[in-house]
């Protein structure tokens, strides 16, 4: 139910909708299918866009590249970082899981699209084998490789340990979160 109708008063519900399905700009409608048929397009032609594009008007020096998990796939991201500091997403693969194959043609096409991989390069990765192998595959010895010192899904569900505040693995904020506002002490210290 989306509510009352006009001056009428009437319940107007969305259900079935095809029959008041209206066409607008180029036929489509509003048929579920179509929209998702017109969105997938859409989306598609950004992710070609993007995945398509030279890199060779940047200079990286690292670059971050991990695997997210979205219904049954896995969506490989590379993200560039440059000499001042700027972020760039480099490119995307869809793959069944993480895994080395994917990373090495992700990687391979960022070379032939401009990524310099004759020069060190310090390559941020997670605990998994298969990226440090796709990297390997393709940077050989010149990627300096940089495992995650903690899963981001764990910084996020936990507050830091006071030993890690005390060592400086973890930022100031999140030790601030940790501090007890009465004490000044961390939480869960004496």
């Amino acid at each position: 139910m989306i509510g009352t109708g006009g001056a009428t008063g009437e319940n107007v519900t969305l259900k079935p909708f095809e029959k008041f399905e209206v066409p607008i700009a180029d036929g489509l409608g509003l048929q579920k299918s179509v929209v998702s048929s017109a969105y997938n397009r859409a989306s598609q032609k950004d992710l070609d866009a993007l995945n398509g594009r030279s890199l060779s008007d940047w200079t990286f020096v690292s670059a971050l590249i991990d695997g997210k998990g979205f219904a049954g796939h896995t969506c490989v991201v590379a993200m560039g970082i440059t000499l001042k500091g700027g972020k760039h997403i480099l490119g995307v693969r869809e793959g069944a899981s993480e895994n080395a194959e994917i990373v090495t043609d992700l990687l391979n096409d960022l070379r032939e699209r401009g990524l310099n991989t004759s020069e060190k390069a310090l390559i941020g990765l997670d605990g998994s084998k298969a990226l440090a192998k796709g990297v390997s595959n393709i940077f050989g010895e010149r990627g300096v490789i940089q495992r995650a010192f903690l899963s981001s899904e764990a910084v996020a569900s936990t507050r830091p340990s006071a030993h890690a505040c005390r060592m400086g693995h973890v930022g100031i904020r999140r030790c601030e979160e940790r501090t007890d506002k009465g004490t000044g002490m961390a939480a869960g210290t004496e």
